[in-house]
């Protein structure tokens, strides 16, 4: 996957699940939470960048190990940053329900979906000659 496409893709995804937040956002349960959600779309647009330049580098492995341990450190990673923004959150803003989690849960399984695709298509690149 080129980086061209890789960003014309991420750009796609990013403005589908901005447009679902702007429709969920409509429920006023959900809506006072709208902070949470950017910040929540803004860590995942992000963290698939950073996830598409080392899971690139890391297929490049001759042996396809490193590609795989990239992949499953990456994967913890943003399990782990995951549950640390929705602790942080709810430590830091208190909100008064739960319904903060549904716009999580929107953005985290897309880009978890996304990012599971293109790190496929990483996999299956043939390496260069010279690395």
């Amino acid at each position: 996957m080129t980086p061209r496409r890789f960003a014309t893709q991420l750009s796609t995804i990013s403005a589908v699940v901005a447009l679902l937040l702007l429709l969920l956002h409509q429920w006023p349960s959900v809506g006072r939470y709208q902070t949470f959600s950017w910040i929540c779309l803004s860590f995942y647009v992000l963290f698939s960048g950073v996830m598409y330049g080392m899971g690139k580098w890391a297929a490049w492995d001759a042996n396809g190990k490193l590609f795989v341990s990239t992949s499953i450190m990456l994967m913890g990673g943003k399990m782990l940053f995951s549950i640390l923004l929705v602790i942080l959150y709810s430590k830091i803003a208190q909100p008064t329900s739960r319904n903060f989690v549904w716009p999580f849960f929107l953005v985290y399984v897309s880009f978890t979906i996304f990012e599971t695709y293109f790190m496929m298509k990483l996999a299956e690149e043939k390496r260069p000659s010279n690395a």
